[in-house]
């Protein structure tokens, strides 16, 4: 079994390359690996594990490393999908312009 720290550092360097997955716009291998993080991260649980108080610090920083990682996951995919909106928008419009002139 793997331990609470283990998996932690598992989860993150997961999500910094979901990070640049997401930015290379490589939805396929970030939904593969993006299944499999999300498995870990559900069995990630940190009740009930005793702790020295420094390995206590040092799971509370990775853990907001970990955080801050998800919220610039949740931003690019946003940035990402107002992206994609914004080119089918385009794609409409220029539909309804070859068939207004057709």
């Amino acid at each position: 079994m793997i331990s609470p720290q283990a998996l932690i550092l598992t989860l993150i360097a997961d999500s910094e390359k979901l990070v640049t997955l997401a930015e290379a716009s490589d939805w396929e291998a970030f939904e593969e690996l993006e299944t499999s993080r999300q498995a870990k991260l559900e069995t990630l649980d940190l009740r009930n594990v005793a702790l020295a108080e420094q390995a206590h610090n040092q799971v509370r920083i990775h853990m907001k490393k970990l955080i801050q990682l998800n919220e610039t996951l949740g931003n690019i995919c946003l940035e990402q999908r107002s992206e994609a909106m914004t080119e089918l928008q385009k794609l409409r419009a220029g539909n309804k312009a070859k068939k207004a002139y057709s």
